[in-house]
């Protein structure tokens, strides 16, 4: 029993090193969008040992536990719930769902359900052009990227406003920007990082992102399907360099790939904003067939 517990930690100590060189090579920056589950390892071995009173191995695990946990703290930390009885500026819906997916009456039935000023959807595929009548009566304001599948993207507004594809790497992100001129938004789906080639495009993406952020004076939110769970470095350089925020900080880690995996499920879906908006409420909408779940947020802009 005692050697498969040295076994474990020693496996839990090499992901945390493939964790601290992330950052300098893309295959061990993968193992890096799991720390949740080597947390949830760490706990059950930790059961393991007490009884075996193996306290070195307890030590080392508690040790583990404690820096991974401190990555988690600012998700589990609640906001006062007065918040939400807030009037929001804004409310915005983003769901990827899946570039071969056709259903759309479930994109209908979110819509109705949660009636968010604008709405965002991720891989939209060749199918949604013809589609687009349908939502115009709620979403007058509608705009479907010139790359449809994996890297479409379709916005809709109820208020009227101006349509931009930003450049972001070797593909685009699409920028709405009411007539109001008092916010903008940017909708973005950077490459999953499975490759080398991929992982490089995914963060030259990020760098981008970067730099359209602080290129503007609005108050700006970044929405979509960023193929990084918040613990990646390359994801917390994101943040630190544009001061852009997790919307779903203080609602928990709300998990949005894979809806129709059990066993392994992460945060990789973002409403990010700039300092001038305040969260009301973060969520999730209800399980379609696409393989992820979308995210609605409650927003105000603090004049």
């Amino acid at each position: 029993m005692k050697r498969f517990l040295t076994f474990a930690v020693a496996g839990l100590l090499l992901l945390q090193l493939f964790l601290i060189l992330g950052k300098w090579w893309w295959f061990f920056e993968l193992f890096t969008h799991y720390s949740v589950y080597y947390v949830l390892t760490a706990i059950l071995l930790i059961l393991f040992a007490l009884p075996l009173r193996a306290w070195k191995s307890v030590l080392i695990l508690v040790t583990l536990l404690s820096i991974n946990l401190a990555s988690f703290a600012p998700y589990l930390s609640a906001f006062p719930t007065a918040q939400a009885l807030e009037e929001p500026t804004l409310s915005i819906l983003s769901q990827n769902f899946y570039f071969t997916n056709d259903n759309f009456d479930e994109v209908q039935t979110i819509l109705v359900d949660k009636a968010p000023d604008i709405f965002v959807i991720h891989e939209a595929g060749p199918k949604w052009r013809s589609s687009l009548p349908d939502f115009a009566a709620a979403y007058p304001n509608i705009y479907l990227t010139s790359e449809t599948g994996v890297h479409g993207i379709l916005l809709g507004s109820k208020v009227p406003g101006n349509f931009e594809e930003i450049p972001l790497g070797s593909k685009f992100g699409l920028e709405f920007i009411p007539n109001s001129q008092n916010y903008r938004v940017l909708a973005v789906h950077p490459f999953a990082p499975i490759t080398e080639g991929y992982a490089a495009e995914r963060n030259a993406q990020f760098a981008d992102i970067v730099t359209y952020v602080k290129s503007g004076t609005l108050p700006t939110l970044v929405v979509g399907d960023f193929n990084s769970a918040p613990w990646s470095p390359y994801f917390q350089e994101l943040l630190e360099d544009s001061d852009l925020a997790d919307a779903r900080l203080g609602f928990g880690l709300v998990p949005t790939w894979h809806a129709h995996n059990f066993l392994f499920r992460l945060p990789i879906d973002y409403v990010l904003t700039t300092p001038d908006w305040e969260t009301l409420s973060f969520g999730r909408t209800a399980k379609t067939s696409a393989d992820h779940w979308g995210i609605f947020a409650e927003l105000k802009l603090n004049e």
